[in-house]
């Protein structure tokens, strides 16, 4: 009986743990208070209110340039990233994924390569990795990697469907995640979470 109830108790404890981690993205607020040099180097960074995306031009596969706010509407999910980058060729399977399993009015995946030979280069890496839901994007100068305050690569930047920075995630992540789930959910707002639940 005693360890019958210790076992309920260690259960009880554990999904308390699990709720509370997802806390953390529910207080963007609280994590803003933070001086920014000390949240710099933090994985999941909540942006400050009313954060612009760059500015920086990017272009497609037919060479048309664009700007992120060009894209404005759906919730973006803006990847920096290369093909001699390890951890971005690690992320970008589950990133297209992600774009497979959403219409791009509600969520749109915006791959930039910043490889200064990306449309040499990034067509036969998809080709080569199966990635068939993206369209590649390109900015080989990396001024989008400065205008950005980037560390390093990957870098994804989530932009809400009212075109502002809600989140930056530096690092690899695993968009197939339960903890993606709720940080897009968070993103695009309680409205949008609860009709795709409800589909």
């Amino acid at each position: 009986m005693i360890n019958n109830q210790v076992k309920v108790l260690l259960g009880v404890a554990a999904l308390t743990v699990a709720a509370l981690s997802l806390l953390v993205y529910e207080k963007p607020d609280a994590v803003a208070t933070k001086p920014r040099e000390a949240r710099r180097h933090e994985r999941i960074v909540w942006a400050e209110p009313e954060t612009k995306p760059p500015g920086t031009r990017i272009r497609d596969a037919q060479g048309e340039r664009h700007r992120l706010k060009d894209f404005a509407g759906p919730t973006l999910v803006v990847n920096l990233w290369a093909t001699w980058c390890a951890p971005c060729v690690k992320e970008m399977p589950s990133l297209d994924r992600l774009q497979a399993a959403h219409d791009e009015e509600e969520l749109r995946v915006i791959a930039i390569s910043v490889d200064h030979n990306g449309p040499d280069v990034v067509p036969d890496f998809f080709d080569e990795n199966g990635i068939e839901a993206l369209e590649p994007f390109y900015e080989p100068s990396m001024k989008i990697f400065r205008d950005a305050k980037a560390e390093g690569l990957p870098l994804t930047l989530l932009i809400g469907p009212d075109g502002y920075e809600k989140v930056r995630i530096n690092g690899e992540f695993d968009w197939d995640s339960s903890e993606a789930k709720a940080l897009l959910g968070m993103v695009r707002g309680p409205a949008t979470a609860s009709t795709q639940s409800g589909n």
